[in-house]
């Protein structure tokens, strides 16, 4: 019987777990990136995520076309269906659902990376910079990626850096990102 209600008891804990995490939007968003040829143009671009505290991963979709601007995969709404049907325990499990978003779909490169603050300005000044190597894409025209987070009780930036490795072409770059902790 001390067993059966030890049972019960665990698994009550794992579910209000699963029930406490929650699914936060923080950026839905498009850029036009030009080539590096293009005098005046933008083919680098940071956009800083302040992600807020007890967030466990972070989620990024990200989609290049060369014309016209790519369509949202409403990211928020993906990962918390996944959330709702397959509660898991780790955030290094929850990483694993970035796996199994729809609705990507691409034409053009792109080079996504995630760094700090100092690593994003030497990023915009062309200079090495380094980035979390987990979270990095190169030549990526379209997906999701996850990305388990230092757990902080505290609000934490990155900064997603977006460059367009093409020589003379524009490209659009449809980005959202989403965070899911316990806050």
């Amino acid at each position: 019987m001390h067993k059966l209600l030890l049972f019960v008891a665990l698994c009550l804990t794992i579910t209000a777990q699963a029930q406490q995490r929650k699914c936060h939007q923080l950026i839905k968003e498009s850029h036009k990136l030009n080539s590096g040829s293009r005098i005046g143009g933008v083919p680098r671009l940071v956009i800083p995520v302040t992600v807020p505290a007890a967030t466990e991963a972070l989620f990024y979709a990200v989609q290049a076309t060369k014309k016209e601007l790519p369509p949202f995969v409403d990211l928020a709404a993906q990962i918390l269906k996944r959330l709702r049907e397959n509660p898991v325990k780790t955030a290094a499990n929850m990483v694993q659902y970035a796996a199994s978003v729809q609705g990507a779909m691409g034409n053009a490169p792109v080079d996504v990376y995630i760094t700090d603050q100092q690593g994003s300005q030497l990023f915009l000044n062309k200079q090495p910079f380094n980035a979390f190597p987990d979270a990095n894409r190169m030549n990526m025209t379209a997906g999701t990626i996850g990305v388990e987070v230092e757990y902080s009780l505290l609000p934490v930036t990155y900064y997603i850096c977006l460059r367009n490795p093409a020589a003379v072409e524009s490209i659009e770059v449809s980005l959202e990102v989403v965070t899911v902790g316990k806050h």
